[in-house]
């Protein structure tokens, strides 16, 4: 025997359902790492952040707040469907619903990331204007598949000045101006 659309309403509000909602809307921006926890795609870099997790998975009853409005158009048998929904949405929007969800989504794909590893481009260094290739110098938009948690709270300037660098260069080679410049060289070739 089929289900009725409002049984199959009822069967798609469980934990898991609302985990695999949260997944499909957030998946791209939100990650679970069994070591790390709740990882929130912040435009920049993977950063740990909890309670972004569960903003993002208070969405999920207003989301079934507004299935129901569109529910409501052109649905006779809407009052079963929106008691089903109504409770789906309550539950989800709950401290306990929301936790729940959260649990049941840490083990999902697209949300699962226990297999990746962080941080794990060491020719990568990451800025607030982008991810700098520390093999050519290159600047790189940020991005969410490097799956880089660290950055460094400046903008990058391949055309940056080191004042002290170049007075400290100066000091170890006895202010010989050829000597330095040939460090310089060595210095600035090796990346």
């Amino acid at each position: 025997m089929c289900p009725t659309f409002a049984e199959d309403i009822h069967r798609n509000t469980s934990d898991l359902s609302m985990a695999k909602r949260l997944r499909d809307n957030y998946s791209d921006l939100l990650k679970h790492h069994k070591n790390i926890g709740w990882l929130v795609w912040d435009g920049t870099r993977w950063k740990k952040d909890q309670k972004v997790a569960e903003l993002y998975a208070h969405t999920i009853g207003e989301n079934i707040r507004k299935e129901i409005d569109w529910f409501k158009k052109g649905r006779k048998d809407f009052n079963t469907i929106e008691k089903g929904l109504m409770g789906a949405a309550t539950r989800a929007e709950s401290q306990k619903g929301f936790e729940n969800t959260l649990k049941a989504a840490r083990t999902l794909p697209g949300i699962n990331a226990d297999d990746i590893l962080f941080d794990d481009h060491p020719n990568l260094y990451n800025c607030l204007n982008g991810t700098v290739d520390l093999y050519n110098g290159d600047l790189l938009d940020h991005n969410p598949e490097k799956y880089l948690t660290q950055l460094c709270p400046t903008n990058y300037n391949p055309d940056a000045e080191f004042p002290m660098l170049e007075k400290h260069i100066r000091r170890i080679m006895g202010d010989d101006t050829a000597l330095s410049e040939c460090l310089k060289e060595c210095l600035d070739s090796v990346k």
